[in-house]
């Protein structure tokens, strides 16, 4: 007789199952926002550089001194970030054969 060994491996890609319990209250909270809203995906943040444009001191009240920005506010970069965010916002994803409009959130304060 032959005996063949045979070998199951199961891989994850979602974050959420890798890293959270299936009886963990985050988790069921999700699962339950998931089947009576739509899916929640996790933020992903932008970090705007513009290197190439000098560097711009505005005086910040609440510090009470002059803070360096890099050239980021200036009229280039903010015009670049808004094509970027216009971008950004027509997004779309497709899950289960149906068409999603991802919504973003835009706070600057987060």
């Amino acid at each position: 007789k032959q005996w063949y060994q045979r070998r199951v491996v199961i891989t994850a890609g979602d974050p959420i199952k890798l890293w959270s319990s299936t009886t963990s209250v985050a988790r069921q909270q999700k699962e339950f926002f998931d089947h009576h809203f739509a899916p929640f995906y996790r933020t992903t943040q932008i970090i705007i550089k513009a290197p190439s444009l000098p560097p711009k001191n505005y005086f910040i009240a609440s510090k009470q001194k002059d803070v360096n920005f890099n050239g980021v506010l200036t009229y280039p970069a903010l015009t670049a970030a808004l094509e970027l965010q216009s971008k950004v916002e027509n997004l779309t994803a497709t899950q289960k054969r149906k068409k999603y409009r991802l919504r973003l959130c835009v706070d600057t304060t987060a």
